[in-house]
């Protein structure tokens, strides 16, 4: 007996998928036997998708003509699609400069709580690569990028993400230590980067700086991860701490809070 080839694909989300673009066409709205003839998925099918769709806000349906178009909640992904694009336009030279001079993978997560999103990477050491791909999430509680995101963040959201969260700045939830975080917030504020030293794996260490906005937004992080000694960790920090200054003005921070920093 023949077997069916296995493939990954889930035919459900190909025909929304397909439902979606051609809604997307000429036509600002169609009905549902228009969508069905021109998609070729069956109508009873079709319907129970744009009924899916709608409820997502994916799709809208007008009652006085049955007709259907887009809806608006692919406004909310075309912008943070546009954002993406842009964010990476921008981090690119910066990663590909801090990738090079430190020999490690170097990042720009993209924060959306209660994750940190990668959104671009830049690789420095053909011998050394972290197996991190784009679009992975973080907690936002996890190792340097999650000290230095909690340090610039207003207190009082600062604790509600710790009393919200499992913690894992300093290892697993259970070592986390409050009294050793406090100093580092106090270190990260002043230096303008955090440090992990060997906490996830004993030779490999990181360092993270904030990525500010339009206005003073706190949109992310530019972080390093590699195999460099712990006594490089001041000279990659100012330099990361620097470039994350100028790609938070590039991307129109004002008043960011790190001027205010005592430079070492």
């Amino acid at each position: 007996m023949n077997k069916t080839a296995y493939t990954s694909s889930v035919p459900a989300v190909e025909q929304a998928i397909r439902i979606i673009l051609c809604l997307a066409q000429d036509e600002s709205t169609m009905t549902l036997t228009e969508i069905s003839k021109k998609t070729g998925i069956q109508k009873s099918k079709a319907y129970a998708i744009l009924n899916t769709l709608q409820h997502l806000g994916l799709v809208q349906r007008k009652l006085e003509t049955k007709q259907y178009s887009l809806g608006p909640t692919l406004v909310y992904l075309g912008r943070k699609a546009s954002e993406i694009l842009s964010y990476k336009e921008i981090t690119g030279p910066y990663l590909k400069q801090i990738a090079t001079l430190t020999r490690s993978t170097t990042i720009f997560g993209l924060i959306e709580e209660p994750y940190l999103f990668v959104v671009a990477k830049e690789e420095g050491d053909e011998n050394f690569s972290l197996s991190i791909k784009l679009g992975k999430r973080y907690p936002l509680t996890f190792g340097a990028h999650g000290k230095v995101i909690l340090s610039f963040l207003p207190e009082q959201e600062r604790e509600r993400i710790l009393s919200s969260q499992e913690v894992y700045l300093h290892g697993l939830p259970q070592n986390f230590d409050k009294e050793r975080f406090r100093k580092e917030v106090e270190e990260c504020l002043r230096k303008g980067y955090g440090v992990d030293i060997g906490t996830f794996h004993p030779k490999v260490n990181a360092i993270a700086s904030p990525i500010f906005g339009e206005g003073r937004g706190l949109v992310g992080s530019l972080f390093v991860v590699g195999l460099f000694p712990e006594s490089a960790v001041d000279t990659f920090g100012s330099k990361i701490r620097d470039a994350a200054m100028e790609i938070s003005t590039a991307l129109g921070a004002d008043g960011i809070p790190m001027n205010f920093m005592r430079k070492e």
